[in-house]
């Protein structure tokens, strides 16, 4: 899961349409009249950078002017993008159950109604199964982009060395180096922050969702996510509890719960670089990449374990993994945003504008790993290869009332020792829309 825009949004608009000027025609003279301009919100602004760029680029030859626009309250920001008088034209979503309600709404098209797109077609150039974070009621509202993997857990490699640490490979041996970090080091075994405005405490929900889909399944998970399971039942409070075991048991998280709750995520990484590291192990998604300090490298200042399974079960090979990502859909339909929407659909577009950040991975296998600019993604790359069942972010899937809010709410008040679990459990599934 990933994290405003009022007139910031008209405003850049007004600069696209007025940075036009003119393009030319095939034989050198230039065009006349307004360009073409295609408007996309999204989530974060992490990526707007390289695809900005190729975007300007392609302007060139296409004539049609893209501006990418961020919120960083996008579940509240983009139903009011909708209702106004100057909706986007695309859309680039964090959470499939965002995707559901603007469908269901009318809000975006239907992509193989209109022709634009065959289901088919694009679920054979992706991996398995990814196409289906698309599909609504039967119908192809949206096309996954781009993947972050979410099992992912990182530690100073050189420290780990001089300490002969090895990475676990099992829920156990994990367990057993975060108690002989604690006792050996004298010092916090993980990093963990929780805090990002209105959206803190999506972080945990990232640990509760890897840990229901290696520990109960994914016919669980997707139950859970449907509403089916509730948060009280068995199998989903193993989850939390086994949270709880790495991440509150006392001494094992640095400052401890108050921490936690008050420390973003960027910044509570930032002990895991020092000498000697202040903390020693982090769980995040892959593009944490781009918060960690400047100057440091892949495989000497860090490195990277897929989050382990409890041994013996089903998922103690790597063959499950969570992701979270980008969808596109439509709001518009225009022919210039038809282009633009074919565009960021090729693999190109991702090579172009997406595959220099570091910890973005394209949801279409025609982009290979030798295509990325950054070093870890060969890693992520290769963990991926080995996931046979991939399950989507549970949070962004869930209505946006429990997946964006109570989740995220009733979490954060139990890690800072507000309430207790089950009393945490059974107010998320009280605020589940019926």
């Amino acid at each position: 899961m990933l994290r405003h825009l009022t007139g910031a949004y008209a405003l850049a608009v007004l600069l696209v349409a007025a940075a036009g000027c003119s393009e030319q025609e095939p034989d050198g003279s230039a065009k006349t009249g307004p360009p073409e301009t295609v408007t996309i919100l999204g989530a974060t602004s992490d990526h707007k950078k390289y695809m900005q760029r190729h975007f300007d680029q392609w302007a060139k030859t296409s004539g049609i002017h893209v501006t990418y626009v961020t919120s960083s309250d996008f579940e509240n920001e983009a139903p009011e993008r909708l209702r106004s008088a100057d909706p986007p034209d695309l859309l680039l979503l964090p959470q499939p159950a965002l995707l559901s309600q603007f469908a269901e709404k009318g809000d975006v098209k239907d992509l193989e109604k209109m022709g634009l797109f065959d289901r088919d077609e694009l679920g054979r150039r992706m991996r398995p199964g990814l196409i289906d974070n698309g599909v609504v009621g039967g119908t192809l509202a949206g096309v996954p982009l781009s993947l972050n993997l979410k099992g992912l857990v990182w530690y100073p490699p050189q420290a780990f060395r001089k300490a002969a640490y090895q990475a676990p490979a099992t829920w156990e041996q994990m367990l057993a180096l975060t108690a002989r970090i604690r006792e050996e080091q004298k010092a916090a075994p993980w990093c963990i922050g929780i805090a990002d405005g209105g959206a803190t405490g999506w972080m945990t929900t990232d640990w509760i969702e890897d840990l229901v889909l290696r520990t109960a399944g994914p016919e669980v998970y997707d139950r859970w996510v449907a509403g089916e399971l509730p948060f009280t039942a068995p199998e989903i409070k193993r989850a939390f509890t086994m949270f709880e075991q790495v991440a509150l048991a006392d001494g094992n998280a640095l400052g401890g719960r108050g921490h936690i709750v008050s420390t973003t995520f960027p910044e509570a990484l930032k002990p895991m670089f020092q000498s000697p590291p202040g903390c020693w192990l982090n769980k995040q998604s892959s593009f944490i990449v781009g918060s960690f300090p400047e100057g440091t490298k892949a495989g000497s200042d860090y490195d990277v374990f897929p989050f382990p399974a409890p041994a013996g079960s089903d998922a103690a090979d790597g063959s499950r993994a969570v992701i979270g990502g980008d969808i596109l859909a439509l709001v518009q339909d225009r022919p210039a945003v038809r282009e633009t929407a074919r565009l960021m659909t090729t693999a190109d577009w991702f090579r172009q504008s997406r595959a220099h950040e570091g910890g973005t991975l394209s949801a279409f296998t025609d982009v290979s790993p030798g295509d990325y600019a950054h070093p870890v993604d060969a890693t992520h790359a290769q963990i991926l290869n080995r996931v046979r069942t991939f399950r989507f972010d549970g949070s962004d899937s869930m209505p946006p009332a429990v997946g964006a809010g109570s989740f995220w709410r009733e979490t954060t008040a139990w890690i800072a020792g507000r309430q207790d679990l089950d009393t945490t459990l059974r107010a998320i599934d009280a605020s589940w829309p019926r």
